[in-house]
């Protein structure tokens, strides 16, 4: 059942995959579109974007919860869900998620720990002023 979701997911995603997203989230909430094609990473890094630029910073989250449910070995999927772990103040997810990049995909944990270190250092850094 879960394949023939999949597949049928896929399908639809690729036959939107000309459309302009902002299009569609102008027509639709920016959560359905996205919950009704999960699977497409440009799509989702377009639309998280808006998301949190309109400040749903939750439903940012949630939309990367459900495309990671589908796509668990997505490396790019992962690495958008830490980052906005980062924006929503969630470190220990973002470490958690950090941790299941190493162990899905070595080679992208590599080129993607500059970029949560530089993240690190910023929250360490606006914490200062509260010590």
């Amino acid at each position: 059942y879960k394949q023939l979701l999949f597949n049928t997911l896929l399908k639809k995603t690729q036959e939107e995959k000309n459309t302009e997203p902002i299009e569609i989230l102008n027509k639709w909430s920016a959560l359905a579109y996205i919950d009704r094609f999960p699977l497409e990473v440009a799509t989702l890094n377009k639309t998280i974007s808006f998301l949190n630029k309109s400040g749903n910073t939750k439903e940012a989250y949630e939309a990367l919860i459900n495309a990671k449910k589908w796509r668990p070995e997505s490396a790019e999927i992962q690495k958008l869900y830490i980052l906005q772990c980062f924006k929503i103040h969630m470190l220990p997810y973002a470490k958690d998620g950090l941790a299941q990049l190493k162990t899905t995909n070595l080679a992208e944990y590599n080129s993607f720990l500059p970029v949560y270190q530089a993240q690190m250092a910023l929250v360490e850094k606006a914490n200062e002023g509260f010590e």
